[in-house]
């Protein structure tokens, strides 16, 4: 994986907001995680996790010693059928997201529908509408924990969701979420 130096993010948010990140990655594997986390430490840079940028305004012209991890790269869906758990990438887009549960037949989702952004970012702000949250789906999340430089899960129980929000340590960063799901017809669901 590449560290990319004075990355216009223009086209990386839904805004089109003009700005530009001192430091760059776009990790794709724990691996790559593990390289940017160290050089982020190394280098005295601060870290500012990012998806699809569907929900940040940038206020700079230029973010001097920030290293921007673009999380596009987790976007994998897998549905373990047998417990009946969708495990979907941080970066999946929740278009995406939505189209993969129509295909597996997979209910409960429908109130995403609409809202932009990806899963991680979801999760993060505990996203919802019409009196529903993501976080009441969610059975754990695996984060890369940047203190330690190891892969962790994280259960239903040790997670802390409020209104638009998952307390989470800063030195996380969210991989994976487990999704608890339903079964539904596809038709029903669309």
């Amino acid at each position: 994986m590449k560290i990319e130096r004075f990355k216009g993010l223009k086209k990386l948010n839904t805004m089109r907001i003009a700005s530009v990140a001192d430091y760059y990655a776009e990790p794709v594997s724990v691996k790559d995680l593990e390289y940017a986390v160290e050089y982020s430490n190394s280098e005295g840079l601060k870290m500012f996790v990012m998806g699809n940028c569907s929900n940040t305004l940038f206020a700079k012209d230029y973010y001097k010693n920030v290293l921007f991890l673009n999380m596009s790269g987790f976007n994998r869906i897998s549905y373990l059928e047998k417990d009946k758990i969708i495990k979907c990438g941080a970066g999946v887009k929740t278009s995406g997201f939505l189209r993969y549960c129509i295909e597996k037949e997979v209910s409960g989702f429908e109130f995403l529908a609409g809202i932009p952004g990806s899963i991680g970012g979801m999760v993060k702000m505990n996203a919802g509408a019409f009196g529903k949250e993501i976080g009441s789906f969610v059975k754990k999340i695996e984060i890369f924990n940047g203190e330690k430089g190891v892969v962790e899960e994280l259960s239903r129980h040790k997670l802390f969701f409020s209104y638009r929000n998952l307390k989470i340590n800063k030195k996380f960063i969210l991989i994976n979420v487990f999704f608890k799901s339903f079964h539904e017809k596809r038709d029903i669901i669309k």
